[in-house]
């Protein structure tokens, strides 16, 4: 028996962290969660800039129009914790709930576009073929319809920065929620 190259006690420090940072959070009966330490957020990086790291579509798609919608908060760069819950049927106020109780916040904009920057392949990642989307809370209200920043993956590595029609209910949402790390 034994330790092999140090691997177990590796994995036991990972373990540490992560209960560490995210305590005892447990799903939702019927949820599924990942979790996402230590990423680094630049809150106020210039919108276009943001939109194409995360590989934005053509400059004419509504994500590339709402930056009004989503200002540089004044925060500068912040180390973030984040949780992805995935929920089907929940709406983004049970959600915002859950985290509540979870000691979690809500996600902007800048949030979700530096996960999917850090994370091209989260898809795989996760096991998931077909679309996935990861969703931000941050939700407004754009030519009459509300939308959440979002980034979405189709099974391979490409993945855009889009909206999404407030609709985190669907199998294949995941919703971002966060913790400011130490």
């Amino acid at each position: 028996f034994g330790f092999r190259c140090g691997v177990l006690a590796a994995e036991l420090d990972d373990a540490k962290q992560m209960y560490n940072t995210y305590g005892d959070i447990v799903p939702p009966p019927g949820g599924r969660i990942h979790f996402l330490p230590s990423i680094v957020v630049q809150q106020d990086e210039d919108w276009t800039a943001a939109l194409e790291t995360v590989g934005n579509r053509p400059p004419a798609s509504c994500v590339q129009q709402a930056e009004h919608l989503y200002p540089p908060s004044g925060w500068g760069v912040i180390h973030k914790n984040f949780v992805l819950l995935n929920q089907p049927g929940w709406s983004l106020d049970q959600f915002l709930v859950w985290g509540k109780k979870n000691w979690l916040n809500g996600t902007t904009a800048r949030d979700v576009f530096e996960v999917g920057r850090k994370y091209p392949d989260l898809n795989l990642k996760r096991g998931m073929k077909g679309t996935m989307w990861i969703c931000a809370t941050d939700k407004q209200i754009f030519d009459g319809s509300p939308v959440q920043p979002a980034v979405y993956w189709y099974d391979v590595v490409q993945h855009w920065a889009s909206f999404y029609i407030a609709n985190v209910c669907r199998d294949d949402a995941w919703c971002l929620l966060s913790r400011e790390s130490a």
